[in-house]
């Protein structure tokens, strides 16, 4: 819960106490502090953070503060916002009319939100077919709260998705919600993997640090994908005789 509570906005500090709040309910700050071993200012300082975000509320009884979470529905609401302030922000990024590195054939991104930029990139296609090679499918746990949000905007634009995967994937029965095809290698599965797309070649590894490294260039992705075909037999090839 920690993470993905962070991923809403709070901090690792905040999320920990938040996740107290929801195990034992309606608490005293010191009662609060008492139980999780936090120090008592901290916990104070944390709760005044958490209530000033909407997070958390608190009534007073016998002239105490009893604190507790907001209506975890708010949660959503918070989430929702957040898109909306995204959407006014890219907004006004297009008004400028700048260019902004569509010129770059090469783009690198590191850091927890990196698998998110590549999907972002998936969910803007439409009738495409992509290529997938390697991994082992570590993007199922790092995206969980948005993956069922990116299978149905995949399955809607009616994208398709070829896959390798190793012979110990652990992830079959999620990777089969995908609407494509797979087939399985001899290798075993490693965190590093590639997807081709109809004009980009993406490289991505999916550990503590993610990193994606995106190539956009049609003619290299028309080559990875001629390749990829080889590979999958949609394509034959001859030996070359001496």
């Amino acid at each position: 819960m920690i993470e993905k509570l962070q991923r809403l906005g709070m901090t690792k500090s905040e999320s920990q106490v938040y996740q107290l709040l929801v195990k034992y309910g309606s608490i005293s700050g010191s009662q609060l502090a008492k139980k999780s071993g936090i120090d008592r200012s901290t916990t104070y300082n944390l709760l005044v953070s958490l209530n000033a975000k909407g997070f958390v509320s608190y009534i007073i009884k016998e002239g105490i503060k009893i604190y507790q979470i907001s209506n975890p529905s708010n949660l959503r609401k918070f989430a929702e916002d957040s898109i909306q302030i995204a959407e006014s922000v890219i907004e006004e990024i297009n008004k400028t009319k700048q260019k902004i590195l569509t010129e770059s054939i090469a783009e690198v991104y590191e850091g927890p939100n990196a698998p998110k930029v590549m999907y972002n990139y998936y969910l803007e296609s439409k009738d495409q077919e992509f290529y997938v090679y390697g991994g082992y499918g570590k993007m199922f746990q790092k995206l969980e709260p948005e993956m069922k949000g990116y299978i149905k905007k995949f399955i809607s634009n009616k994208n398709f998705l070829y896959s390798f995967v190793s012979k110990d994937y652990p992830n079959l029965e999620n990777l089969r919600k995908i609407p494509g095809k797979i087939k399985r290698t001899d290798f075993k599965s490693l965190p590093a993997g590639f997807t081709i797309g109809s004009d980009s070649v993406t490289f991505h590894v999916y550990e503590d640090e993610s990193q994606v490294i995106s190539i956009k260039h049609p003619q290299i992705a028309k080559v990875m994908r001629e390749l990829f075909e080889i590979a999958w037999g949609k394509r034959t090839t001859k030996e070359v005789g001496a």
